[in-house]
C-alpha cells in the first residue's frame, strides 16, 4: 500500500462517520418541538420552523449540507414517523410562554374582537374597516409580544400572543411569590382586624383620606356618565377617543 494512500473503511466504519456527522449537523441547526412535532431551524438566519418532511432539503438548499447527510436525516425523520399526516398541531393559545429558540417580536392585536394578529398596525387597522365597513370609525388595537412558526419575517401569518413573564421565572418562584401574595393577603386581613382596636385618631385619618379619595373618583364617573351613558363597557373606549389618531394610552393605540 502507498504511503499516499488512505486506508479503505469499512462499511460498519462509514456508517458510524456518517451517523457522527448527522449528529454534529442536527446539533448545530436543529431542536425538536415535540409539543407541536415542528423541528426549529436554530441558525441565526433562521431561526424559525421547519416541517417535518422539509427538514433534509432546508438544510441541503439553505445551509448546503452534503447531500448524502441531507438524505440521511430526511430517512431518520420518516422513519420515526414525524412526517406523517396529521403531524401538524397547529399552534399556541395566546398567553402561554414562548416557544424556545422562535423569536419574540412586536405586534398588535384588535382589541375589539381580541383574535386578530398582526405584525403591523396597518394590518389591523384594515382588518378593523373591513369588518364595520366604515373607513372613519375608530378601532382598538393593542400592542402585544408575538411569535409565529415563521419566525420575525416569515409568510406565515398564524401568530399568538405569548407571555415572557412565565419563562423568566422557574415554577418554584411562581409558587413562592403565589405563597407570598397569599401571607400579604393574611398580614393584611390580620392589620385590618388590629386597626379596629385602634386610637380612634388613627381611624379618623383613614376615614378622611377615603372620603377625599371617594369624592375625587365620584366626580370623574359622573362627568364620564354624562358624556358616554351609564353603560360602563364603554368606557374606555370612549375615554380614548380624547387621545386622538395613533395616540397611545397604555398599550393601546388607538386609530380613528
Amino acid at each position: 500500500m502507498s504511503n499516499k494512500q488512505k486506508p479503505r473503511l469499512s462499511e460498519d466504519e462509514e456508517s458510524e462517520v456518517e451517523a457522527e456527522e448527522m449528529r454534529a449537523v442536527l446539533s448545530e441547526y436543529y431542536i425538536e418541538n415535540e409539543e407541536y412535532r415542528k423541528v426549529i431551524c436554530i441558525d441565526k438566519q433562521c431561526r424559525r420552523a421547519v416541517e417535518p418532511w422539509y427538514a433534509g432539503t432546508h438544510l441541503r438548499n439553505t445551509h448546503k449540507v452534503s447531500k448524502n447527510i441531507a438524505r440521511r436525516i430526511s430517512e431518520s425523520i420518516r422513519v420515526g414517523g414525524r412526517n406523517q399526516e396529521g403531524s401538524n398541531k397547529g399552534i399556541p393559545e395566546d398567553g402561554t410562554s414562548p416557544q424556545e429558540d422562535l423569536p419574540v417580536f412586536d405586534g398588535f392585536r384588535c382589541g375589539g374582537c381580541g383574535q386578530f394578529k398582526a405584525r403591523s398596525v396597518e394590518e389591523v387597522e384594515g382588518h378593523c374597516r373591513k369588518i364595520w365597513h366604515e373607513e372613519t370609525i375608530y378601532c382598538m388595537i393593542e400592542r402585544v409580544r408575538l411569535q409565529s412558526w415563521g419566525g420575525r419575517k416569515g409568510a406565515d401569518q398564524r401568530l399568538w400572543v405569548v407571555d415572557e413573564d412565565m419563562c423568566s421565572k422557574s415554577g418554584d418562584e411562581r409558587v413562592g411569590e403565589n405563597s407570598k401574595e397569599e401571607s400579604e393577603v393574611g398580614s393584611e386581613v390580620g392589620n385590618e382586624m388590629g386597626s379596629e382596636v385602634g386610637s380612634e385618631t388613627g381611624s379618623e385619618e383613614w376615614a378622611e383620606e377615603d372620603s377625599r379619595e371617594g369624592y375625587m373618583m365620584g366626580q370623574e364617573t359622573e362627568r364620564l356618565k354624562e358624556w358616554v351613558g351609564d353603560d360602563p363597557s364603554t368606557w374606555r373606549w370612549r375615554e380614548a377617543e380624547w387621545c386622538g389618531r395613533d395616540q397611545m394610552a397604555g398599550e393601546w393605540v388607538v386609530m380613528y
